[in-house]
């Protein structure tokens, strides 16, 4: 165990609920999100300096510095340094619950779900109202490393996904079109109605303004989630439930 850290905030119930790291770095680049119910959390350059109210996501770039001291037997120190944390939701309930970064962009991007009317939403998005009893939504921030000039954990888009059936938004991954550099966000989900559920798979342009496609599986008088979801280099996408 090189290192470890607390992240969060006093007075509350802080999870992690999902992780990324960008190995290409050096120093590594580890991203991790979740909820709190903290209205003191420790943000850094944070995009939501407050609590929106109730339980709100939450998510951090943390950067990783490693110094080796002996290759044979392999040590060194790892010491932590938080380049943005922050809180994420409005005055409902707002849970992080997948998160991914594109490797070309060094973009990251987190989905969950949220009961708030007043979730942050930005201009322009394919969705910017509430649509039911709860919205799946994906949200992208900078993370202020090259390629990318805009400053560590600015949102650069966030929208509401989801209808009148309440949408859960369970994970989320990225992929680059090599030919075109198109980035292309893949969310799973469960979509529930008073019948049943159903999983949900939803591509989503770069920039939150438009749904690629958007496909159910499963019987809508059954049980049926998408819990997981993931791309290979070719583009192909695989979904678990």
């Amino acid at each position: 165990l090189f290192n470890s850290t607390y992240i969060g905030g006093t007075g509350g119930v802080n999870v992690v609920t999902s992780i990324a790291i960008d190995n290409f770095e050096v120093p590594a680049v580890m991203y991790v999100a979740g909820y709190t119910t903290s209205t003191h959390f420790d943000v850094v350059n944070a995009a939501q300096p407050t609590s929106g109210g109730g339980i709100d996501g939450w998510v951090s770039e943390i950067l990783l510095h490693l110094t080796i001291t002996s290759f044979s037997p392999p040590q060194g120190t790892l010491n932590t340094s938080i380049a943005f944390a922050t809180y994420l939701g409005g005055s409902g309930k707002d849970e992080i619950t997948g998160i991914a970064m594109d490797q070309n962009t060094k973009d990251l991007f987190v989905t969950g779900y949220t009961t708030s009317t007043n979730f942050p939403v930005t201009a322009g998005v394919l969705q910017h109202t509430f649509g039911g009893s709860a919205d799946a939504f994906v949200t992208r921030y900078a993370s202020g490393i090259a390629p990318e000039s805009t400053p560590a954990g600015t949102v650069l888009f966030s929208t509401y996904y989801g209808s009148s059936a309440t949408h859960l938004g369970n994970a989320i991954a990225v992929y680059t079109n090599p030919s075109t550099n198109a980035v292309t966000e893949y969310v799973a989900g469960t979509k529930t109605t008073s019948t049943g559920s159903q999983a949900f798979l939803a591509g989503i342009n770069s920039t939150g303004t438009a749904s690629v496609f958007s496909e159910l599986i499963g019987s809508a008088s059954k049980v049926t989630k998408g819990n997981a979801v993931i791309t290979d280099v070719s583009g192909d996408i695989y979904i678990a439930g």
